[in-house]
């Protein structure tokens, strides 16, 4: 089953919005969805906050982008409309079949 991992710092707003948009796709769509949320900046490395959200589809992180440290930050994202501080779910979602396929394709 596909999976879906966002770590964020509690309270994050963005993160609540996105919750809500990949609840209503699970209707349509299997994947299991998880979130481990980050009380304290310290804890950033550790629990793998590079910005928030951090999306991992199936374990491998969504636009990756190890420049940047790890932390409780607001991460932007690369969408179709330019950088934004919320992902394209719909992109989201078709990476994570990219990421299924190229499993099973090495299985």
């Amino acid at each position: 089953m596909e999976k879906i991992k966002i770590i964020c710092f509690a309270g994050c707003p963005v993160t609540e919005d996105l919750l809500l948009l990949l609840e209503n796709r699970k209707q349509e769509r299997d994947f299991s969805l998880y979130v481990e949320k980050v009380f304290r900046a310290e804890d950033s490395l550790e629990k793998g906050l590079f910005g928030t959200p951090t999306i991992l589809l199936n374990g491998r992180e969504y636009q990756q982008n190890r420049a940047s440290q790890a932390g409780v930050y607001c991460r932007v994202f690369q969408t179709k409309n330019g950088r934004e501080p919320f992902p394209d779910v719909e992109d989201l979602l078709n990476h994570l079949d990219e990421v299924q396929k190229s499993e099973l394709s090495c299985g």
